[in-house]
């Protein structure tokens, strides 16, 4: 796994020490990757540091007040991949189609990301800021 560019930013390591043993019923993984985490062998997966994305027309959904990107070009497969719009640094989440409990998991996911400053914000579902 890639390490984000801004993965030694204060916002991941916060992020980290909060993240939960537990996500989607899959245990957290050791890796060694900086600002990242993993469950399920893979089936979910989270990279904090990434650089803010730019305005997209990939669909925007808000999930307790954090606004994710649906990565629709990178959606392949059986994983879908999210990335938060508006918060610095961004994090991108990965989930395979097979984990059961995805809103949970964004749910919490979203809750942890939430103290990351916003910065932009999506002007409707699934229209960014700028376009």
């Amino acid at each position: 796994m890639e390490r984000a560019p801004r993965a030694d930013a204060p916002e991941c390591a916060r992020l980290l020490e909060r993240l939960p043993d537990e996500l989607a019923g899959r245990g957290r993984e050791d890796v060694r990757t900086e600002g990242a985490a993993v469950w399920g062998a893979g089936d979910v997966v989270l990279r904090c540091g990434l650089r803010p994305p730019p305005p997209s027309v990939d669909p925007c959904v808000a999930v307790d007040d954090v606004e994710w990107l649906l990565l629709e070009a990178r959606s392949q497969g059986d994983r879908k991949v999210l990335l938060t719009y508006g918060r610095d640094p961004a994090v991108e989440v990965s989930l395979s189609q097979g984990v059961a409990g995805v809103d949970a998991a964004l749910i919490d996911l979203s809750r942890l990301v939430k103290p990351i400053r916003q910065r932009g914000e999506c002007i409707g579902e699934d229209e960014p800021e700028g376009l």
